[in-house]
């Protein structure tokens, strides 16, 4: 279903722990879990009222009424979707990293993609502005010293004016943009203003940048105290966090639906603004044998939900089932691969990367709305 529509697709899907997130406006409110926890989706049938939900709210078959999109506590999409402005008509590409924020009055993208199209050496950056259902403008210019020539760059994170910027620690002036890049010999997390016209991105100082490699990061740029998270290849590989007022980076241990650990170095994760969800990719794994991934190790989509405080997990992750078997349905097949999730910054659409698509042989971006 679609927010705005009111209508719940794929309701036998995912079970998810009831956040209360009851914050309107710009921002969610902070998440209190309910005691028991969880809303199984399959247990609720409550059908949407015939007008549907108001722009920027969902109907919540659980609560049996429409909710603001920043009620994280039913996450069940619809439809899934190739955003064919972000995405190849060829193959070799694979645009990847979907990170959308407000811009002003506007909503602003960024992503990766191979370069050269025809033979990928390394992956850039591109970037353009929602009209509509579409994106334009597309530029890969994005400022001084990104796209820096013939290196990889990835991960990149869109943060909006008013958050603490991780190196200066004061609140920055404009949007700028975290990433990550191997420029200097190894994948560092670094952050820039958006379309900066001199200097170079600034390299985030330890306990991040401490690994071998430390990438992909997200940033919960609205919790008390802000914090990031990353994956990194260090002494123990996995995924990390750290409050950027301070202290030690701590390791976060994901464990999948049935019991099996999160065991994979990056697990592409993506935060909300507040700090109460991460959304992340992971092979499927289940019990007793977790060393062996189910389909082959492609990868499907989770949520779990976190303490702010703290940055771990309040519970085990839930896997996002209802874009998978949407998309199985879709392509009519189930050898294909997800990564890369996050929210638009409405909280009322998921965007993600596949490689389903059998006449794009490439990663392409796609949406699926609540």
């Amino acid at each position: 279903g679609t927010a705005g529509t009111g209508g719940v697709a794929g309701s036998a899907g995912d079970a998810g722990v009831d956040a209360s997130l009851d914050g309107g406006g710009g921002a969610p409110a902070d998440a209190q879990a309910d005691a028991p926890p969880g809303y199984d989706a399959s247990a609720c049938t409550a059908p949407p009222p015939d007008a549907g939900c108001a722009m920027g709210e969902y109907w919540h078959a659980c609560k049996q009424s429409c909710v603001s999109c920043y009620d994280v506590s039913l996450l069940v999409f619809g439809d899934v979707t190739k955003v064919t402005s972000l995405s190849d008509s060829g193959s070799g590409t694979n645009q990847r990293f979907p990170r959308l924020a407000a811009d002003g009055s506007s909503t602003r993208v960024v992503l990766t993609q191979g370069v050269p199209p025809t033979s990928p050496t390394h992956t850039d950056f591109l970037t353009g502005v929602q009209q509509g259902a579409d994106f334009a403008s597309l530029v890969t210019d994005l400022g001084n010293f990104v796209n820096y020539p013939g290196e990889n760059e990835s991960g990149p994170l869109l943060v909006p004016a008013g958050a603490v910027e991780p190196v200066s620690g004061t609140a920055a002036a404009s949007l700028f943009l975290l990433m990550d890049s191997d420029r200097n010999g190894k994948q560092q997390i670094m952050s820039t203003p958006l379309f900066q016209g001199a200097g170079s991105p600034s390299v985030l100082a330890a306990p991040v940048n401490a690994g071998g490699n430390d990438y992909h990061v997200a940033y919960a740029h609205q919790a008390t105290p802000a914090r990031l998270f990353w994956s990194s290849d260090r002494a123990q590989p996995g995924l990390y966090t750290w409050a950027v007022t301070g202290g030690q980076a701590q390791k976060v241990a994901v464990t999948l639906p049935g019991g099996c650990a999160a065991s994979d170095e990056d697990l592409e994760p993506w935060v909300t603004p507040d700090g109460t969800l991460l959304l992340f990719s992971s092979p499927r794994r289940v019990g007793p044998n977790c060393n062996v991934p189910l389909n082959g190790g492609k990868r499907s989509l989770y949520f779990a939900y976190l303490d702010p405080a703290t940055g771990l997990p309040l519970a085990d992750a839930v896997e996002l089932a209802s874009v998978r078997t949407a998309l199985e349905q879709s392509l009519g097949k189930t050898d294909f691969a997800l990564g890369t999730p996050s929210l638009d910054p409405t909280a009322c659409t998921l965007y993600f990367s596949s490689d389903g698509d059998p006449d794009d042989a490439d990663w392409d971006v796609y949406r699926s709305p609540r």
